[in-house]
């Protein structure tokens, strides 16, 4: 699975063509290797054996000892359920089958990871004493609790109205105890648990291909976190009840028995009557008796001070969810104000342009139904919908979280309205009703170019009580993307900038340039989309400055995003960002592990070809890596300035999302120290060789330290940092750890030390003072690796002498 090389015995959908895993049988012993076998055993066990015979999994089932002749068969079942059946029996019993060991299709435990289908760290249990009740335990700990089953539902789950797809059933007897769900129509339909214990129900969708969210989950209406209020603590929330027995359709109650600290009580709004069991001593004495009082005494003392607490409790929480709702409805009362006072500003030019009423779009929708939802932005979710004349559209929402608004809306409004190109995304029309906001677009089929430009999947994640987007590798997309449709792609895009800039009436800045605002129609031709953040000009005015920098960072210009300063140079500049995503995203063939060439500190380098033939190498950021973005601004600011013939020469760098890209010209023969510490390659460097590549190096250093305008300490001088092109002249490289001073400056001292150990000089290493010395320290390491062909470091042996210059010439 995903990335892993590990092999499994394993069930998916046979006609989903995304391969989607449902059960794996050995989840926690993989096989490592291409061999395995699986058999059935005469009676009825299912074995997973390796290549060497060895018991890798087995499902430890064994026929019945009544079963003389066993008739042993495995099937499985159009239900997905693999099941061993004894078919010597009239009644063809079962002897095992998968649906009693599950995995993370709404059960048990969830994988460890989208690679690893091992038992994560969470684990779902039904606590079967007393009345069933769902759990969810992190380790040993108790993370939720979804209540008690009350006959309609687990009592802590939102309610939610009877399914006309599917139907529950909770079976609750004396034999067995589980939880049933039964599609009630075709649709294909999975509940997946995923390793951070979020619950998805996913639908799939013939037309896209794809998996999608039909709704997320977590247990609860608030009151599922297990402990949430403490000991004795009560949280209150509408959908509870508070009946204990197991069925409360036809009314009736129930008993309840703690003995320990009571956790996780429920409130409801609804007046309940509490009726409290007590022992018959607690009840003995007559009714007269000073024992009797007395307890009446303490009884009423205790039942004031706690109904005291809690109702001071109440009234503060009350006052609270009262001022928050009053100062939602004051920001509403305004925003429908500003809708009002702002609806006919300019509208008078829109005449030809048709206004959407709001109950047309909820029913093209299907009120903002989520599995019609087809995107997100900075202004608010996107839905597909169909109007009554067939045509489908793009309805674009603002949403009540957007920090964009009025302001965007009227100016997408005016900007978009008076646009007519081939490639500018077409706006059909508007609606502007109390407070929502809402625009018409044309619908484009093939979604934005980033979906395709970087095989990314919109996939939904539930994190406390906000949303986000991750982003899932779809290799098959970003294939559909050949150099003829890249190079109309592009050609495209800057047909629309020129018609924004020079052609049309309004000259518009669209400020906003990015893949994901680029969209896709039926024919893979672009179309410029999202003009909310869009400024337009008359006349010669074409550039100004604000103070409110807008945009997607990694698009916008650096005159823009340091000092508000905008003009149509920086479309120009987001527009060539655009090119080097389109033309890199394929040079690289998404990453493939095929051109993957090294690995440092920074991530991972790959190879990459572009369409002129031209050959790059690509170091992207790994997730893992302890460097970030102050090693990737110190790399593109210091190397940027530097010209030598001895320093590697980066061509650009790229940023988007959590992508960060560093694009170099491409060295042949790799890095020095896959060729000096390799037995068979180190031949090729014979001595008029390595005292080219000691020269070389040396001045690069000397450029670095004396000649250039910044003199820069490199601090990670090492055979892996000095790559070597076609001729093997050598050329220093990664300069994302490096210092630049100024002056007469040429020493600092830090309490970070980096680098490598074995070539840092021991002043760095233990007080933490580097200077020029520091390289001239790493540079003799390398100049006795490159004569000795022996690394800095290793294994000691009976001749090995204990200091550096000892060891450089035994090697000699």
């Amino acid at each position: 699975p995903g990335t892993s090389k590990n092999r499994y015995v394993g069930i998916w959908y046979k006609k989903i063509s995304t391969g989607t895993v449902v059960w794996v049988a050995n989840r926690e012993t993989p096989i490592t290797d291409k061999s395995g076998m699986l058999e059935l055993s005469r009676l009825g066990n299912i074995i997973i054996r390796s290549g060497d015979n060895r018991v890798i999994w087995s499902s430890n089932s064994t026929v019945s000892a009544m079963s003389k002749n066993p008739m042993v068969v495995v099937q499985l079942l159009d239900t997905g359920n693999l099941v061993v059946w004894d078919r010597s029996t009239k009644n063809e019993s079962v002897i095992w089958q998968s649906f009693d060991h599950p995995g993370r299709e709404w059960v048990l435990t969830p994988w460890k990871s989208e690679d690893d289908p091992s038992p994560g760290e969470y684990l779902y249990f039904l606590d079967i004493n007393g009345y069933p009740q769902m759990f969810v335990r992190r380790g040993s700990v108790i993370r939720w609790r979804y209540g008690p089953w009350n006959g309609l539902k687990f009592q802590a789950l939102r309610t939610e109205n009877p399914s006309p797809i599917y139907s529950s059933q909770f079976v609750f007897n004396e034999k067995e105890i589980y939880i049933k769900y039964e599609l009630k129509t075709s649709v294909v339909e999975r509940l997946l648990v995923l390793p951070d214990d979020i619950t998805m129900h996913l639908r799939w969708m013939d037309q896209i291909q794809e998996w999608a969210v039909q709704s997320i989950g977590t247990a609860t209406d608030g009151c599922g976190g297990y402990g949430l209020c403490g000991t004795y603590g009560s949280c209150s929330a509408n959908s509870c009840t508070a009946f204990a027995n197991s069925d409360i359709r036809n009314g009736g109650s129930g008993c309840l028995l703690w003995f320990d600290e009571l956790m996780d009580t429920i409130e409801n709004d609804d007046k309940q009557d509490l009726y409290i069991k007590l022992a018959t001593s607690e009840l003995a004495g007559s009714e007269d008796s000073p024992s009797r009082f007395n307890k009446k005494k303490r009884v009423v003392k205790v039942v004031l001070s706690t109904t005291s607490a809690v109702i001071v409790l109440f009234a503060v929480a009350y006052a609270c969810i009262k001022k928050q709702k009053r100062l939602h409805m004051k920001e509403r009362e305004e925003r429908y104000a500003l809708n009002k006072k702002n609806h006919n500003v300019r509208m008078d030019d829109l005449d030809e342009l048709p206004l959407f009423s709001l109950n047309k779009i909820v029913k093209a929708t299907n009120n903002f139904d989520i599995s019609q939802k087809i995107g997100e932005g900075g202004f608010g979710p996107v839905y597909k919908g169909v109007l009554e004349d067939g045509r489908e559209v793009a309805v674009k929402r603002l949403s009540e979280t957007s920090q964009q608004g009025i302001e965007e809306f009227k100016n997408e409004i005016i900007c978009i309205a008076k646009l007519q190109h081939r490639n500018l995304v077409k706006l059909l029309g508007y609606c502007n009703h109390r407070n929502e906001l809402i625009l018409v677009y044309e619908y484009m089929i093939n979604k934005s170019l980033d979906l395709y430009l970087f095989g990314l999947v919109l996939f939904l994640r539930f994190h406390i009580c906000s949303l986000t987007n991750s982003l899932l590798p779809d290799e098959t997309r970003s294939s559909m993307l050949d150099w003829p449709k890249r190079f109309n792609i592009i050609q495209g895009m800057a047909r629309g900038i020129l018609y924004l800039h020079q052609d049309s009436r309004l000259q518009i800045i669209h400020r906003d340039l990015k893949a994901g605002n680029i969209l896709l129609d039926g024919d893979m031709n672009p179309k410029i989309s999202d003009f909310g953040l869009a400024r337009k000009f008359v006349g010669f005015d074409n550039a100004t400055k604000t103070k409110k920098v807008v945009g997607t960072h990694g698009y916008i210009s650096p005159e823009y995003a340091i000092h508000g300063q905008f003009s149509i140079k920086s479309d120009v500049y987001s527009f060539g960002v655009l090119v080097l995503e389109i033309v890199s995203a394929r040079a690289t063939d998404n990453f493939s592990i095929n051109n993957k060439i090294g690995e440092g500190g920074f991530g991972p380098v790959y190879k990459g070809v572009l369409e002129d033939g031209q050959k790059l190498a690509m170091k992207r950021l790994s997730k893992t890596s302890k460097q970030g973005l102050d090693e990737f601004k110190n790399e593109v600011l210091c190397i940027a300035k530097l010209q030598h013939r001895n320093l590697v020469k980066l061509l650009g760098y790229c940023t988007h999302g959590n992508e960060i890209i560093l694009i170099y010209e491409y060295m042949a023969n790799k890095s020095l120290d896959t060729i000096l510490f390799d037995e068979t390659r180190s031949l090729m460097l014979d001595w008029p060789r390595r005292l080219n590549i000691i020269h070389g190096i040396a001045r690069g250093i000397l450029y670095l330290h004396q000649d250039s305008r910044l003199q820069i300490i490199h601090r990670d001088l090492k055979a892996g940092n000095v790559l070597l092109d076609d001729d093997m002249d050598p050329k220093i490289s990664d300069f994302g750890l490096a210092r630049k001073f100024v002056g007469s400056d040429t020493a600092d001292m830090t309490k970070k030390v980096v680098g490598t150990y074995g070539y840092i000089s021991p002043e760095y290493a233990v007080h933490g003072r580097y200077s020029v010395k520091s390289d001239v320290f790493s540079f003799g390491v390398l100049v006795l690796e490159i004569v000795s062909g022996k690394k800095n470091r290793g294994f000691s042996h009976k001749d090995h002498n204990d200091n550096l210059l000892g060891h450089g010439s035994f090697g000699v």
